[in-house]
């Protein structure tokens, strides 16, 4: 890609015009060569998501919250969302999240489970959450109740497993 620099007779300007002009010159040439240079890394990079999806290794985040959406047409739609306390991320963009809730929301808007645990790890990359600890999952109208210890939810699958001591109520 070429670059074009109009030229310009210097005689015409003044002094304080020809200094003007040649500190703009300075400047604009810099940032547009950068920016020739640094867009196409940008658009050539395979995983963008990679970019945030690490996080740093410190400091605590209140009101966690990370929702999936319906794919197209209704990606305004929130099909699944964990929610917590507070969270504090790890490394390679894991997070150890307090008091999570994980909420799945049908496509009318009405919310099929809600299930609420002590505490979680959450894989940023993998769209995941496990614990070995608690678990307690309502569906629907909270007619039927499941609880356990250890649990794992595919957030992009929307699936949800509770692997040890499962006991469920159903309310007729």
């Amino acid at each position: 890609m070429a670059i074009f620099l109009e030229k310009t007779r210097l005689s015409k300007f003044t002094t304080s015009t020809r200094q003007k002009h040649c500190w703009e010159s300075k400047i604009w040439v810099p940032l547009i060569l950068g920016f020739i240079l640094v867009t196409p890394v940008i658009a050539l990079d395979p995983q963008p998501s990679s970019h945030y999806a690490a996080a740093p290794p410190f400091g605590r985040i209140l009101e966690f919250e990370i929702p999936e959406f319906y794919p197209p047409p209704n990606e305004n739609r929130i099909k699944s969302i964990i929610r917590g306390e507070q969270a504090e991320p790890k490394n390679d963009g894991l997070f150890w999240i307090q008091q999570p809730t994980i909420v799945l929301v049908s496509l009318t808007g009405e919310t099929n489970l809600v299930a609420q645990a002590s505490e979680c790890y959450y894989d940023l990359s993998k769209r995941c959450a496990w614990s070995t600890n608690w678990i307690i999952a309502q569906i629907g109208d909270g007619k039927v109740t499941i609880h356990g210890e250890g649990f794992t939810w595919k957030q992009d699958e929307a699936v949800l497993t509770i692997t040890n001591s499962v006991k469920a109520k159903i309310r007729f």
